[in-house]
């Protein structure tokens, strides 16, 4: 720097030489003469013998990364990061930076090869347990098992070993009954009865906990318009005597005519 200041000083000090002390005394003076092309050859010498500034060092990767095809690292937060190198390709190489919020602890990917960042992110989890209550944790690791009577689960959740359950305990029973195609029914209670769909038997399904009865959406039983041919029968016979009949079991209808019988007109 020193060495720069030198040379600069030494390039205004010829120049001040070279004009004439009537000129650097009035600039505006007429007949002022300006230095030739000699003397500004001369200057613009001594302003290039100057040393130029040092340049920045640059800033060099990090160890291992100059012979790899590609790398990658991601900011784990508090200064800290992760990072990995690949040969494989130059795509072969991913990262992604810790982001609790979206669910993302930051991690870095090399070659098919995942390097995380040190410390998982916190999680919660609620269950509800009815009559609007819930259970809710938060810690490290987190499970939740949602309530089921029916299935025995009262509902917890389950945060870094430590689990919470609804304080409403379940009733002492619950029943479940299946609906063939439909969707199932469920009650729970202190007494409880229930019985699958079963339309040869007229069972529609139902369950039934203390003295209150859900049944299957999807009941049994034969079409509204079933066994309702009667009088098409009478005219398809005509004045022949007829037999119609209706199967409950399998809802058909059957019409039968008895032509030894018919009445001739």
């Amino acid at each position: 720097m020193k060495k720069m200041v030198f040379g600069l000083s030494l390039a205004l000090a010829a120049l001040g030489f070279l004009v004439s002390p009537a000129f650097a005394a009035d600039p505006q003076r007429p007949g002022a003469q300006e230095l030739n092309a000699a003397d500004r050859s001369f200057v613009a010498s001594l302003a290039s013998r100057a040393p130029k500034a040092p340049e920045a060092p640059r800033k060099r990767p990090p160890a291992g990364w100059e012979k790899a095809l590609c790398g990658a690292t991601a900011a784990c937060g508090g200064g800290v990061t992760v990072s990995c190198t690949s040969n494989s390709s130059v795509t072969s190489c991913s990262a992604a930076d810790r982001n609790c919020a979206a669910g993302e602890q930051g991690h870095v990917t090399c070659a098919g090869v995942t390097t995380w960042c040190p410390g998982t992110c916190p999680c919660s989890s609620t269950v509800s347990c009815g009559n609007g209550t819930s259970v809710t944790c938060s810690g490290n690791s987190c499970s939740t098992a949602n309530r089921n009577c029916a299935a025995g689960e009262q509902g917890h959740v389950t945060c870094d070993g430590v689990t919470t359950t609804c304080s409403n305990a379940c009733p002492p029973c619950s029943v479940t009954a299946f609906c063939g195609s439909g969707t199932p029914v469920s009650c729970s209670g202190n007494t409880c009865s229930g019985a699958d769909q079963y339309c040869n038997g007229w069972e529609d399904g139902h369950v039934t906990c203390d003295g209150v009865t859900t049944t299957c959406s999807n009941t049994c039983g034969c079409p509204l318009d079933w066994c309702t041919g009667e009088q098409d029968c009478a005219q398809q016979c005509g004045s022949c005597p007829y037999r119609y009949t209706c199967n409950e079991l399998n809802c058909t209808d059957n019409c039968s005519c008895d032509f030894r019988f018919c009445e001739i007109q």
